[in-house]
């Protein structure tokens, strides 16, 4: 894996060369299997305008199908490990393209290269 990092640059000159206005949330949710769990993150979604929320913990595994989590509005992006530990998801909003993702086959991380129309790629 590799990233061109500037780590000379201050955290006000990378926020300066975001978007305008992008809303980041997270949670670690220990678990969305039940239909409760996905009702709620589904009103955290829509009730909070998220550009793009990672949940942690998702404890997923290939027998739940991408429809069954999707949530209208958003892509998804995941990386189960069993339903038993671990697991990540993203959900970016439909406005945002993305054009690169990483899941790490070791680590538990997903990283993204995101962007609106006229703006620069930012990294997730």
């Amino acid at each position: 894996m590799s990233a061109n990092y500037n780590f000379d640059q201050s955290v006000d000159e990378i926020i300066q060369g975001l978007p305008k206005g992008i809303f980041f949330g997270h949670l670690n949710v220990c678990g969305l299997r039940s239909k409760l769990d996905q009702f709620e993150i589904k009103i955290l979604l829509c009730a909070n305008s998220f550009d793009v929320f990672a949940i942690s913990e998702s404890k997923l595994d290939s027998n739940i199908d991408d429809t069954e989590i999707l949530i209208k509005g958003f892509k998804l992006v995941r990386r189960d490990r069993n339903r038993h530990r671990d697991g990540l998801l993203f959900y970016i909003k439909d406005k945002w393209t993305i054009s690169k993702v990483q899941i790490n086959s070791t680590l538990e991380m997903i990283s993204l290269d995101i962007k609106l129309l006229n703006s620069p790629i930012m990294k997730v």
